[in-house]
């Protein structure tokens, strides 16, 4: 399944250990967690199959906006 991470950056080392217990490969990781890189997420989890950031655009407060995907 899909799991979003939505927090600060700054807890990502003190969240990651319980949650990398908990995925599998089949999960995907969603980060929308701001300077935190698509290689730092495969290292600190590495247990699920995929990582994705999302680059959410200041726009999105006004709804306007497309998001970016990188993988």
């Amino acid at each position: 399944g899909d799991v979003l991470l939505a927090f600060k950056p700054q807890v990502l080392d003190d969240v990651a250990p319980e949650l990398n217990a908990r995925l599998s490969s089949d999960a995907t990781i969603l980060s929308v967690l701001a300077g935190v890189t698509v290689r730092r997420l495969a290292r600190i989890l590495p247990a699920a199959g995929a990582h994705v950031r999302l680059m959410p655009n200041l726009a999105a407060a006004i709804n306007k906006s497309a998001k970016r995907l990188f993988a």
